[in-house]
């Protein structure tokens, strides 16, 4: 019989009962919560001394545990820190507790009295904390130290066990990076109150909250993703280290799916410790998979037939976004303000040539134009991008066995929808996947909104850094309004600008790249899971979450960035553009009807209630829709249980967005 640990009584207990659940977290106090939490972590720190002592080999799993052991160490003393400031009586108390956690006062400088801890959000990590980095540990533990009867213990070795290792060493150094950034919250931050305050009950009018699924069911769903972004991984590995053309190569692969890929545990093991130091390469390598012809073409095989996909190629016909520009408006301090732009700067050029010149050049793929994918459930009278006859005798063949052949004009009569547009951006962390990728839901909203989509690929990163993305759905954009109707016979009257993730926030910053320089917003806003805080010394309780997250890895994040930003001195803690968050009243105050939605487990909830808390106070026509128990990228999964009813939600908001009776 197996001796019980200290640990395992506590779980009994109940601590692991609590979830990310504002309700219950702030019905306990954080000492209730620290407090417990360290006593296990000094037990089973005690507990991993006396069995490392007894070993005089010291090999790699050894060395691992010691780091383990000091990272853990490292955040004991941030949370003892906390309970004795809190604990404290007067400002002579502090200053002597800050002296005795001297490595770490400089980290907590805000701190200058126990009232300065932000303790609503400091629970909601303590939580997460314990939910994702003590539980792990803790099981990791128990396979490396199996205790006899007699109660002496037996250590034992293998790749697994060092692997998980080290990724509860990489979740312990993060956490001991974000836990002082959260305790230090600005006191005005939304996240800094209860929910139970007047702040927060009058902005929750504005939410609407949704549960399609169960937790039980959510969980089940992404954990089915996941795996197969774990074997992601696996696909990377081989084809960077042996390729898959040749005999090695494809002997490893099927070696690897079959030894690593078939067993769920195995395969996130291998994933998570890919991501302890990932390589930027193939990081985005991963991302990029979709993007594979063979994938693409997989992929496309589960997608609704539409009566029109093809891509167009715009030029830039438009003042440039460029760094210099940018950093002449860090200058001169006009960067989150409204600067009109002069007629002559942005009036449209006429286009030489005739129509048919002209769409004929828009079907010239080349590097110095944008691509821009039109989507739509009718068949359009535009010319097609391929010459050839068996192509096109295909299409018909399709949209004649699917019912997609109708008519050569827009249709009327779609619910007053008839003369709107969407304009779409895509996600993909600003350095991944296009509108092919993402069709996996255009397709489906074209489908049921019977609106004409419009999908811009901007560059990416890190080959063209901010703000060339910008800089493109720019162009993009005044180009479709501009051309739209006169060249390819699309009316625009009414458009909706839709980004996902990194395109939501292109497109926030695009909206308010119009305002400032003086030109018309788009009819409405629909930002789903926005990236709207690009700051890798900020942190938060839903971006705290992310710890464990095979997808939406702290580390890859980070990469993404570094990426975006590179190293070109952009300021990032003043420029909207970068962080949309930061945007000025007198820019938000501009916005059209906007619409956000989030997932209750995205990385990035937190930052979308305060983007509604912000256009609320501005009393701008805001909504926030949570849907509960979904994590980031939720879009981009069709085999997620009740995929149908998320994409419905989406078309539903889509529609009310574009309806005439909206303001303007």
């Amino acid at each position: 019989m197996q001796t019980e640990t200290t640990f395992e009584k506590h779980v009994k207990l109940g601590i692991s009962t609590l979830n990310y659940d504002a309700h219950n977290i702030e019905a306990a106090t954080i000492e209730g919560l620290l407090i417990p939490i360290c006593q296990i972590i000094k037990k089973e720190l005690e507990a991993i001394a006396v069995h490392v002592n007894a070993h005089k080999n010291v090999n790699d799993t050894i060395s691992e545990l010691n780091k383990v052991r000091t990272e853990a160490e490292r955040l004991l003393s941030h949370f003892e820190f906390t309970i004795a400031v809190l604990a404290s009586k007067s400002d002579e108390e502090l200053a002597a507790i800050k002296e005795k956690h001297h490595t770490i006062r400089d980290l907590y400088s805000k701190i200058v009295s126990k009232d300065c801890f932000a303790i609503v959000p400091l629970k909601h990590v303590v939580v997460t904390f314990h939910d994702k980095i003590i539980l792990e540990m803790f099981k990791v533990f128990k396979k490396c130290f199996k205790v006899k009867r007699n109660g002496q213990g037996k250590f034992t070795f293998n790749s697994d066990n060092h692997s998980r290792l080290k990724i509860v060493l990489r979740r312990l150094e993060l956490a001991v990076e974000h836990y002082p950034q959260v305790a230090s919250f600005e006191k005005e931050d939304l996240f800094y109150q209860a929910r139970s305050t007047s702040t927060w009950q009058e902005l929750q009018k504005s939410a609407i909250i949704r549960k399609i699924l169960t937790e039980e069911e959510a969980y089940v769903s992404f954990q089915e993703f996941e795996h197969t972004n774990n074997l992601g991984h696996i696909i990377i590995k081989n084809v960077n280290q042996h390729g898959l053309l040749n005999f090695k190569g494809a002997f490893n692969f099927v070696k690897d799916m079959v030894s690593i890929g078939s067993r769920a545990r195995i395969a996130e093991t291998h994933a998570l410790l890919r991501l302890v130091n990932p390589s930027i390469d193939e990081a985005f390598q991963l991302w990029n998979l979709p993007e594979h012809p063979f994938v693409s073409a997989f992929l496309a095989l589960g997608l609704p037939i539409l009566g029109y996909d093809d891509l167009i190629h715009v030029p830039r016909l438009f003042p440039r976004i460029t760094k210099e520009v940018i950093f002449e408006e860090y200058s001169k301090g006009t960067i989150n303000k409204i600067c009109p732009m002069a007629k002559t700067e942005i009036e449209a050029p006429i286009l030489p040539g005739t129509r048919e010149e002209i769409v004929e050049e828009l079907f010239a793929p080349s590097e110095s134009k944008i691509p821009i994918r039109i989507l739509s459930d009718e068949r359009l009278n535009l010319k097609e991008s391929s010459t050839s006859m068996f192509k096109g005798m295909v299409r018909k063949v399709t949209r004649v066995i699917t019912g997609a052949e109708f008519s050569e004009a827009q249709e009327e009569g779609h619910d007053g929808l008839e003369e709107s547009i969407v304009i779409h951006i895509h996600g993909g962390g600003f350095v991944a996947m296009s509108s092919a990728s993402h069709r996996c839901y255009l397709n489906r909203w074209v489908k049921n909104t019977k609106v004409i989509h419009f999908s811009i690929d901007y560059r990416l990163a890190p080959k063209d850094p901010y703000p060339a993305g910008l800089d493109d759905v720019w162009q993009g954009y005044l180009w479709i309004m501009n051309y739209a109707e006169n060249i390819l016979g699309i009316k625009t009257k009414r458009v909706l600008l839709v980004g996902d993730s990194a395109g939501a926030n292109l497109a926030l910053a695009l909206s308010l790249r119009l305002i400032r320089a003086g030109l018309q917003p788009p009819t409405g806003l629909l930002l789903f899971y926005p990236a709207l805080t690009i700051d890798p010394h900020t942190s938060s309780p839903s971006t705290f979450q992310a710890i464990s997250d095979v997808v939406m890895s702290p580390s890859i994040l980070k990469l993404c960035v570094q990426a975006y930003l590179g190293d070109n001195g952009y300021k990032y803690k003043e420029d909207p553009f970068i962080c949309p968050l930061l945007a000025s009243d007198e820019l938000l105050e501009k916005l059209p009807p906007t619409r956000v939605v989030v997932g209750s487990k995205d990385p990035f909830h937190d930052d979308s209630w305060r983007l509604l808390s912000k256009l609320r106070g501005l009393n701008k026509d805001a909504k926030l829709i949570v849907h509960e128990h979904i994590k980031h990228g939720y879009l981009n999964h069709p085999d997620l249980k009740n995929y149908h009813l998320y994409i419905d939600d989406a078309c539903e908001t889509i529609k009310e967005l574009l309806t005439p009776s909206i303001p303007e």
